[in-house]
């Protein structure tokens, strides 16, 4: 396939698909079938948006279990590298994985598998600006931290001691990126579907759950 981006890749960050440890943020308003379908049908919306897309190459990160039938069904049938992701908290894990990756690509993005928001032409924007020599670029997310990470190089700052999962994930990493002068770029603000009222966000798309 011939990519207009073809020296960035993009990582998709994706849970194991375990009963009662996704979406548990959901517990008030879905029972743990409920939640299992919704990653699941969240993290193939997304693996399929970046297929269509077609922009440059990616790839998927799985917390656990990369043998998983859910991950083998989708990289047989979008032809794309399943990898799992290292040990630690979730910074830890960004930055090794951004780290290895920028060992054989000039740009890295990492997105995760809980904003079906994200498209081809927010993808692009965040492509053309690290294409154009942005060193990082964001996408913040409503709920005050991110759904969208770019980067063309990479500094632990950006990744220790954030308080992931919290309101000051963006505000925290925008300040460290000030701080060490880069030059990043910010795009829209977009919504994850992590609490339950954000299934409302869902009504209409197909992706609501059962």
């Amino acid at each position: 396939m011939t990519y207009k981006y073809p020296h960035a890749t993009v990582l998709q960050f994706a849970k194991a698909p375990q009963p009662g440890r996704v979406k548990t943020r959901m517990a008030a308003a879905l029972d743990r079938h409920q939640c299992l379908q919704l990653h699941l049908r969240l993290t193939a919306h997304m693996a399929n948006c970046l297929s269509r897309a077609g922009l440059c190459p990616w790839e998927l990160w799985v917390s656990s279990q990369p043998q998983h039938p859910f991950f083998s069904r989708l990289s047989a049938s979008l032809s794309v590298p399943v990898y799992q992701q290292g040990e630690g908290n979730l910074g830890e894990k960004m930055r090794a994985a951004a780290e290895a990756v920028l060992a054989r690509s000039q740009a890295v993005i990492l997105i995760g598998s809980d904003c079906p928001f994200i498209d081809a032409d927010y993808l692009q924007q965040a492509l053309s600006a690290l294409g154009e020599g942005a060193d990082a670029v964001v996408g913040p997310a409503s709920d005050g931290g991110y759904v969208l990470l770019g980067l063309r190089q990479v500094h632990r700052r950006l990744f220790d001691d954030i308080p992931w999962s919290t309101d000051r994930v963006w505000p925290l990493t925008r300040r460290r990126l000030r701080q060490l002068g880069w030059r990043f770029c910010e795009l829209a603000t977009l919504a994850d579907i992590d609490r339950p009222e954000d299934l409302a966000l869902l009504r209409g798309t197909g992706l609501e759950p059962g």
